[in-house]
């Protein structure tokens, strides 16, 4: 038996011929009586929408739905197959009503006609229907006329969205906005290799949200060949953890240049047992990589592989008598003339701001001895890492917390005293016991100088804290030392301002205004192997010169990167060598380096030449000029590269 196929037109053909019937409501004899009584029912359906003046359709559906429950009837099969035999209703958009083929019986013939004629009124209803596809079709040409018409006041050759109406894209007024200068190739479009709906319902079940991350060498990557734009976008949907397809797709420029890069992190980004269709294409890709006869490296390439690896590293080492010191500072100085004078917020922490840009790199080169924004990172060991409570605490031992943000503070003008009302709840909160508090704040403040005279009560089980100036006939002293009292640090540590608890790669991380390494390294908890500061003179004075040094490369590597300018680490390796090579860190200036060269000529040659060269002549220095900035001041080949070479002829007698 084949299978019936029924399209809405051709149905509406077969209900119209049993509608000649619904006066009687009254069927062929050959007709059995279940299958009659549907066919009166859909009758009766029929005259209340013509009753209602409803359009001449009916709902497509319900009346399939009648017609499969009349097929799976083999009784009213074989009545339509005796009756109607041969029959094929088509439309113009080819759908059919097919029925067995057998030999047309007497009793099927005025049927047939009368159906024929039927199916001819519903092919001139779709025509009708053709005609308002026509028109529908022809909207995108009106939509762009009524753009080139809104916008011909502009300046078209230069207008992106001219252009779009020109290249016949559908564009709508309301998006005129929002739309870039798309080009060919960005509109241009290509299968995903997965079903990226399916791929992100089967992460989020298998995988809880939290476990998912990209890790940040994917992340750097993945946002190679980018813009700005592109960047932030592509960012803030990934870090939505995938889960709003619709909005990668509303930007072609990042979903076209990124589709490849986009699957392949999510593959790497996702915990082993993660099982997608996805990953298993991209597993698949690799193994097939792997196994490719084209890229299997032979025992006897590999071994020209080597060699060339050996001969190129052997290239890339300096020659003798190379001057080394100029191409560093080249290095360096040119793309530093690129750089910004601007104060960034820090590393995707809005709430800390820090020097970078040209302001950071001289600072760096000048050997500060205090940065102009001082700020540390500071890691914590496990069981704090992971901990948000104890990550929490951790910060308030390290962040400076003054006496007035643990009570109230009044001044008895009358007894001439200041009263501290310390508050039990906040220093609970905090982790400090009320003894702690009165016991530390008079300490601190008779520490100060200048600020010793006076005298305290305290009462610890009503959290009180009196001070007492010894004058009390001078209310300046009263209100100067209701200042100190106000100021003095209670819990924490005084040079570190502010403390930003942040949660990063599944582990949260301090960062801090204000640097103390040495204090900091003392709190419990604070992992004193990752913990890092800015202040290069602090991390020698702590950890030592050789920390010092690696601390010059990383501040300027970082500071370089950050704009964008990638310089050979070894050229910032010369120069942190250069400054730390007498066991403490050296600025690069006359109060450094340059300042304590032997060659008198080249001391003068750089800053304050007169004063340089009178301290020359009073202590009879001798300048041997060894060097290269004194051999250029005295016209005399300088002693790098050939001319630092002499040839000896052996003549013979």
């Amino acid at each position: 038996m084949e299978e019936l196929m029924i399209p809405s037109e051709a149905a509406a053909a077969v209900l119209r011929y049993f509608e000649e019937h619904k006066v009687k409501k009254k069927f062929p004899d050959d007709v059995p009586e279940h299958i009659r009584e549907v066919l009166i029912e859909m009758v009766e359906y029929r005259m209340k929408e013509e009753d209602e003046e409803a359009e001449d359709t009916i709902d497509d559906q319900m009346f399939i739905a009648k017609m499969e429950d009349l097929i799976h009837a083999e009784k009213f099969y074989d009545w339509l197959e005796e009756s109607f035999s041969p029959l094929v209703v088509s439309s113009d958009d080819d759908e059919s009503i097919i029925l067995p083929q057998t030999i047309i019986t007497p009793t099927a013939r005025p049927r047939l006609t009368t159906l024929d004629k039927k199916s001819m009124e519903v092919r001139e209803h779709f025509s009708d229907y053709q005609m308002t596809i026509e028109k529908i079709n022809s909207i995108p040409e009106r939509i762009e006329k009524i753009l080139k018409d809104r916008i011909k006041d502009i300046k078209r050759q230069e207008n992106p969205n001219f252009r779009l109406t020109q290249k016949q894209y559908t564009v709508f007024l309301t998006n005129l906005l929002k739309k870039g200068d798309f080009e060919d190739w960005v509109m241009q479009t290509f299968p995903l290799p997965a079903d990226m709906e399916q791929e992100v319902f089967t992460v989020r079940k298998a995988v809880p949200e939290e476990e998912i991350k990209i890790p940040d060498w994917v992340d750097a990557a993945a946002f190679e060949g980018l813009n700005r734009f592109e960047q932030d976008k592509f960012r803030a949907l990934l870090r939505d953890h995938l889960s709003s397809l619709n909005e990668l797709v509303e930007h072609p420029q990042v979903t076209q240049r990124m589709s490849k890069r986009f699957f392949e992190l999510i593959a790497i980004g996702l915990p082993h047992r993660t099982n997608t269709t996805l990953a298993k294409i991209i597993i698949g890709r690799e193994i097939e990589g792997l196994t490719d006869p084209s890229r299997i490296v032979t025992d006897e390439q590999y071994a020209k592989i080597l060699a060339q690896m050996v001969k190129e590293y052997k290239h890339t080492r300096i020659e003798p008598c190379e001057a080394v010191g100029v191409v560093a500072a080249q290095s360096i100085g040119e793309p530093g003339t690129q750089m910004t004078m601007r104060t960034f917020h820090y590393a995707g922490v809005a709430e800390i701001n820090v020097t970078l840009g040209l302001p950071r790199l001289i600072e760096i080169m000048d050997a500060r001895k205090e940065p102009s924004t001082p700020t540390m990172t500071i890691y914590l060991r496990e069981g704090y890492s992971t901990d948000r409570d104890k990550a929490r605490q951790v910060s308030w031992q390290i962040e400076a917390a003054p006496l007035q943000e643990f009570g109230d503070i009044t001044t008895d003008m009358a007894n001439m005293q200041i009263v501290v009302h310390v508050n039990k709840a906040v220093c609970e909160k905090r982790k400090i016991s009320v003894r702690e508090i009165l016991e530390t704040a008079p300490k601190k403040i008779k520490e100060r100088r200048h600020y010793r005279d006076f005298e305290f009560e305290t009462n610890e089980s009503e959290g009180l804290l009196i001070f007492i100036p010894k004058d009390r006939g001078s209310y300046q002293n009263l209100f100067q030392l209701k200042e100190h009292v106000r100021n003095v640090i209670v819990q924490g540590i005084d040079d570190i301002e502010r403390v930003v608890v942040r949660k990063e790669s599944g582990e949260y991380i301090l960062y801090t205004e204000g640097s103390n390494l040495k204090d900091v390294f003392a709190i419990r908890g604070v992992d004193t192997t990752r913990t890092r500061t800015n202040n290069i003179n602090e991390i020698s004075q702590v950890l030592g010169v050789e920390a010092a040094r690696n601390a010059i490369i990383n501040e300027a590597l970082a500071t370089l990167s950050e704009q964008g300018i990638m310089v050979d680490v070894r050229h910032i390796m010369l120069v942190a060598d250069m400054m730390c090579m007498e066991g403490e860190v050296k600025q690069i200036g006359r109060h450094g380096i340059a300042g304590e060269k032997e060659s008198v000529l080249s001391r003068a040659a750089f800053e304050v030449t007169v004063n340089h060269l009178l301290d020359a002549a009073v202590a009879h220095e001798a300048d041997i000029l060894c060097g290269v900035t004194e051999n250029v001041i005295v016209g005399q080949p300088i002693q790098l590269g050939t001319g630092d070479v002499k040839l000896v002829v052996k003549q013979k007698v």
